[in-house]
C-alpha cells in the first residue's frame, strides 16, 4: 500500500485536536529528552510492532503496561503522549538506567 499526499494531510490534522488538548507526538517528546526509541525499549515502555505493514511509519508500540500513558490511533500510525504523563518515562527509563549500571 502506498501512503498518499491526502493520507499525509489527514494524519497531520487527526494529530491536531489532541495537541490542543496537550497531548505531544513521542517523536516529539523523544527528541526533546535526547532520548532514542532504544532507550524506550529497555525501559520496558515501548516494544517493536510484531508486524509491521507498508502503510506504517512508526516501528514501535507501547507495552501493555505503558499503553495508557499514549494516544494511540492505528488508522493513521499515530502515537501521542497523553497530558502529564511525560513524568512516567522519565521514572521508567531512570529506574532502567540504574539497574543497568548496577550491573
Amino acid at each position: 500500500m502506498c501512503l498518499t499526499e491526502e493520507w499525509f494531510t489527514e494524519r497531520a490534522q487527526a494529530m491536531d485536536f489532541p495537541r490542543y488538548k496537550g497531548h505531544i507526538d513521542l517523536h516529539d517528546f523523544m527528541r526533546v529528552m535526547g532520548w532514542d526509541a532504544e532507550r524506550l525499549m529497555a525501559a520496558g515502555v515501548l516494544r517493536l510492532k510484531p508486524m509491521r505493514s507498508t502503510a506504517e511509519l512508526l516501528e514501535h508500540e507501547p507495552t501493555p503496561a505503558f499503553r495508557k500513558h499514549f494516544l494511540v490511533r492505528k488508522e493513521y500510525d499515530i502515537l501521542m503522549l497523553k497530558p502529564g504523563r511525560g513524568m512516567a518515562l522519565v521514572q521508567a527509563v531512570g529506574v532502567a538506567e540504574q539497574r543497568a549500571a548496577r550491573m
